[in-house]
């Protein structure tokens, strides 16, 4: 079974009050202060320097202060750039703070949507399952929370989006693989998008300079994302590489993981319905303008038509 990777902590306590303090690179806390007749207001703000969302818990140390605008310890999912957190009223003193942030949301709720196969339209190929780490190196049973999918291909075919998001991570830096039987390697090409239900989908296995799609760009499902790296390598050959998750944590859970920074979270994979493939074998893939146009406005539609000439 998979355990989360994305829990970055940064934490900060009593450092001069107005710095901006550089504990983090991807997310950081600063505060402001105000003064209106006589009665002193702290607001804590987070600037998020990455592409996608973020969760910040913040907890402020003793009772220094009349009035909060939220609860505390605070909570907050944190969208790109800069973002309010709470505001203290009548500080009699400033107090200390720490905070934490992790990768993502808490309480995700996944939309069932239907994913497009992110082959090229048209094109027939094989779809299967892949076992997880523990199943291929320790000899463990199959996980049932474990959810990734492969596609046959052949070098140079391109891959595509199964569904529109935010491009927040990518690697095109590493060569094609080597030798021959390998059926895992560490250091792959690959893109991560981003969806609005704050889900994420990982698609692997581009050749070197073989991503097209921008980073930190949205990208809509049936979008070309590259070119498939040639993996004569790998035991079941060239593929790639798909699937669908996002970290299994709640308000409370990340309140504690806070307090107690030894914990672990699972990464939820989610079962992915794709169009036009509801089992592993042998699938075509289709791009129906209904599946394209599944979280688009009604402006997004008339514009996506007008570019593809409809």
């Amino acid at each position: 079974m998979f355990r989360s990777s994305l829990f970055f902590i940064s934490l900060f306590v009593g450092l001069p009050l107005f710095a901006q303090h550089t504990v983090s690179k991807d997310v950081v806390v600063s505060v402001s202060k105000s003064v209106r007749d006589q009665e002193t207001t702290l607001t804590y703000s987070a600037n998020n320097s990455t592409s996608g969302k973020m969760t910040v818990v913040l907890s402020i140390e003793g009772r220094s202060f009349e009035r909060a605008d939220g609860s505390i310890p605070a909570v907050k999912e944190l969208l790109p750039g800069t973002n309010r957190i709470i505001s203290l009223s009548n500080v009699s003193a400033y107090p200390a703070y720490t905070y934490m942030w992790v990768a993502g949301c808490v309480d995700v709720e996944h939309e069932d949507l239907t994913y497009l196969l992110p082959l090229a339209p048209g094109k027939t190929t094989w779809m299967d399952t892949l076992k997880s780490i523990g199943e291929v190196f320790l000899g463990k049973e199959k996980s049932l929370d474990f959810i990734s999918f492969s596609f046959k291909a052949s070098p140079g075919d391109k891959i595509y989006a199964s569904r529109r998001g935010t491009i927040i991570e990518m690697e095109d830096k590493y060569e094609a693989p080597t030798g021959e039987g390998i059926s895992y390697q560490r250091k792959n090409n690959y893109v991560v998008i981003e969806h609005e239900d704050c889900t994420r989908g990982r698609y692997e296995l581009f050749a070197k300079d073989g991503i097209t799609a921008g980073f930190g760009k949205t990208v809509e499902a049936g979008d070309v994302l590259g070119t498939v790296v040639d993996g004569s390598a790998f035991t079941n050959g060239t593929h790639l590489r798909f699937s669908v998750y996002y970290t299994d944590l709640s308000r409370k859970q990340l309140i504690e993981k806070q307090r107690d920074q030894g914990r672990t979270y699972q990464r939820q994979y989610v079962p992915v319905v794709f169009n036009g493939a509801e089992q592993p074998g042998e699938v075509t893939s289709r791009h129906p303008e209904e599946v394209i146009f599944q979280e688009m406005r009604k402006k997004e539609i008339k514009k996506w038509k007008k570019a593809h000439g409809g």
